[in-house]
């Protein structure tokens, strides 16, 4: 009998860390909006739940979470600085708000491998608005940025 206890408690400690182990990344977003008279701000900020890492989880969201404010915060500054030089010029033209946008999209996340793509767009003035794209590839097994040079010596090893 005791050592059937012994044995169903292996089972659910087993059955326990195997779930541990099996834990599906996910991105969510964290949305910030703020519209003021000289700049309108749209950040979709993406956020990773579910490493097995708890620390190497904070530092992507917290590291994520700051580019896209610093971003922000240079358009705004810009905007400011447009806005001051409009009103000096006499208004002689119309001032149109700047505009700072962010989005992502996950292409990837299987195998303990993400990937994801930015875009952050800023409108400050002119004809049309300008956008930069940004890829972000981890290996999360590692907890590393996964490099072109990794997948390309991957796959001579196969």
């Amino acid at each position: 009998m005791i050592k059937r206890c012994a044995l169903v408690i292996c089972l659910l400690c087993l059955l326990a860390i195997s779930s541990v182990s099996a834990e599906v990344t996910s991105i969510g977003a964290e949305i910030i909006t703020a519209d003021f008279e000289d700049v309108s701000i749209n950040l979709s900020i993406p956020r990773v739940n579910g490493l097995s890492d708890w620390l190497y989880e904070e530092y992507l969201n917290t590291s994520w979470r700051l580019e896209h404010l610093q971003f922000a915060k240079y358009i705004k500054e810009m905007a400011v600085e447009g806005r001051a030089a409009w009103e000096e010029s006499g208004r002689v033209f119309p001032f149109f708000p700047y505009q700072c946008i962010t989005e992502f999209e996950m292409k990837y996340n299987q195998d303990q491998l993400l990937s994801l793509i930015w875009l952050f767009y800023q409108y400050t003035g002119g004809a049309h608005g300008g956008t930069v794209q940004k890829s972000i590839n981890l290996d999360l097994n590692a907890n590393k940025p996964l490099k072109l040079e990794d997948v390309v010596l991957a796959l001579r090893l196969e």
